[in-house]
């Protein structure tokens, strides 16, 4: 079903939503596991957009480069999003505790999530203890 709606979804789309699209497309090709499809997807420049669906756009980018293993991306995208107490901070937490294989900061991103009632993704954070 799903997928029936995201081709109706193809069918109406206009021009210039591709980073309010952005968080909704890779987080439903990770969840597939479809890989491919995640490499596939164009990345943004958030550095120079202004706009509420950064957050989530930036987010799904560093899920999706850590579910890629693109260690030197997250590296370089990571540490600038790590602002104490802040929406992205946990991810990014994540994303290099991921390709570092580090469990301290898996860790503390799931004490992020938490704090922020972000409960999903905290859940998702404790299966990477699994992985490493």
């Amino acid at each position: 079903m799903a997928r029936h709606y995201e081709r109706r979804a193809e069918e109406v789309e206009t021009e210039g939503y591709d980073l309010v699209l952005a968080a909704p497309r890779t987080w439903l090709a990770l969840l597939r596991g479809e890989m491919d499809e995640v490499d596939r997807l164009e990345p943004i420049d958030l550095g120079r957009i202004q706009h509420e669906y950064a957050l989530p756009a930036a987010a799904a980018r560093l899920d999706a480069l850590a579910a890629l293993q693109k260690r030197s991306l997250i590296e370089r995208e990571a540490p600038p999003l790590m602002h104490p107490r802040t929406y992205l901070e946990p991810f990014a937490l994540r994303a290099l505790g991921a390709v570092r294989e580090d469990e301290l900061l898996i860790g503390q991103a799931i004490d992020r999530f938490n704090t922020m009632g972000l409960i999903w993704h905290a859940e998702q954070s404790r299966k990477l203890f699994v992985q490493t």
